[in-house]
């Protein structure tokens, strides 16, 4: 969109020094009068016309700009809050897979003491290996 804002002023400002080089080219002859002749007028409006427009579109082009700007610091602000975001589970997946060995482990600690003759069972009452895979 910017660019085309850009090459619409691009052909503004070259019609526009066509008008002016034909104003110069104009003036010498119609100069000597004291009221511009309507050639004279017309081409000097049409010149106020065009820098109206560029001054518009300067304008539209500056605020496209400026919109530009605002949506990719937005954009840079949610990159790097995904990157954030992707740490953080990627942290807390190792976190899990760490937990869910330890939790393996027990389990197989707690089989081992539960088949072992020199446990108590009064020390693990109420414990089974299947009351903790439950969990």
């Amino acid at each position: 969109m910017i660019r085309d804002k850009e090459n619409e002023l691009r052909v503004v400002r070259n019609t526009m020094e066509q008008n002016e080089e034909i104003i110069v080219k104009v003036r010498p002859f119609y100069g000597r009068r004291s009221k511009p002749s309507y050639c004279e007028a017309r081409i000097v409006s049409v010149a106020q016309v065009y820098q109206e427009k560029e001054r518009a579109w300067k304008e539209e082009l500056e605020h496209l700009r400026s919109r530009l700007s605002a949506s990719e610091k937005g954009e840079n602000a949610l990159r790097a809050q995904l990157a954030g975001c992707q740490r953080q589970t990627d942290t807390m997946s190792r976190t899990i897979d760490g937990l869910r060995d330890e939790k393996t482990g027990l389990l197989r600690k707690v089989s081992r003491l539960l088949g072992s003759s020199t446990v108590d069972p009064l020390q693990v009452r109420g414990f089974s290996v299947s009351n903790l895979n439950a969990n």
